[in-house]
């Protein structure tokens, strides 16, 4: 489906509001709705969740929205169902969540808490006040809570009551020699490598569009509807580079994650999901 809308970051993919009625939740998110469209939005005990434009599928308590991937490393070429996410969420827990990869976010329907994928891809705002919401987009939360809105680290769960904190466990924190950027720029290139030559997708600028230069390493996958980012995470050379890294996946993946679903496309990202942390945490190099 190619959206028509020429917005970024206004647009939104889903939100979860507390205190207020589906078509109450409709007629203040409308004005960041793409213009051609698949909405759903769904009544609860608390609230109303809606969801645009992407497959979902609930087990138990969790609703997962969009579209993780079969292979650990995040490379398209196999969907693995939101079913499955939401089954292991549902059987372990919050930290299920650093098992799966690929473009979601997941939803705890009993309470309206968001959990972020440790990937970072889709952005979570959350605000907290008298009206609680969630939301891809931090305009949403803005619309429907008349306040301001801040965007949750990956791996976090976002609760209504504030207490939110990292679902993910922990990672190695000291450097091992072996380890080098250019040694994980080489290993994820191995693990998209059956993917064949990759035509950019050629993201195109619109209103309100920051042209990141980034943008040039958006790949078209080979798999119908689904892209890649694949920057160069060796490239400083000046010891920068996890703040380079921190910079890629705190503010150029989200962003560009919303132009390639505003042109119908998930993005995937392989440099950023838990096996590529997982050797980033024991690169040499600055810390934060």
């Amino acid at each position: 489906m190619a959206f028509t809308s020429g917005g970024s970051e206004q647009m939104t993919l889903f939100a979860v509001v507390h205190g207020m009625s589906p078509e109450e939740v409709l007629t203040r998110v409308s004005p960041h709705l793409p213009s051609v469209q698949t909405c759903k939005t769904s009544a609860t005990s608390w609230g109303t969740i809606l969801v645009v434009n992407a497959p979902s599928s609930k087990v138990g308590r969790w609703l997962v929205v969009g579209v993780p991937q079969a292979c650990p490393w995040g490379v398209p070429g196999i969907d693995l169902p939101a079913s499955a996410v939401a089954a292991e969420l549902e059987q372990y827990g919050p930290a299920a969540i650093q098992l799966a990869s690929g473009p979601m976010v997941a939803i705890d329907l009993s309470n309206g808490a968001v959990l972020r994928a440790v990937n970072g891809i889709i952005p979570v705002a959350t605000t907290v006040g008298a009206r609680w919401a969630a939301s891809s987009s931090k305009e949403v939360v803005t619309a429907v809570t008349g306040m301001a809105s801040h965007v949750i680290e990956p791996g976090c769960l976002a609760t209504p009551d504030g207490t939110g904190a990292s679902a993910c466990g922990s990672t190695v924190e000291e450097s091992i020699a072996g380890v080098t950027w250019a040694g994980i720029d080489a290993e994820v290139q191995r693990r998209i490598a059956p993917l064949g030559p990759l035509a950019a997708a050629g993201l195109a600028r619109g209103p309100g569009v920051i042209d990141d230069p980034e943008a040039s390493s958006v790949r078209l996958s080979g798999v119908a509807g689904r892209a890649v980012f694949l920057p160069r995470l060796n490239a400083s050379g000046d010891g920068q580079e996890m703040r380079r890294y921190l910079r890629l996946r705190d503010e150029v993946l989200p962003r560009l994650w919303w132009r390639a679903w505003l042109v119908g496309l998930w993005l995937c990202a392989p440099g950023f999901e838990r096996p590529t942390l997982d050797l980033v945490s024991m690169a040499p190099g600055d810390v934060t």
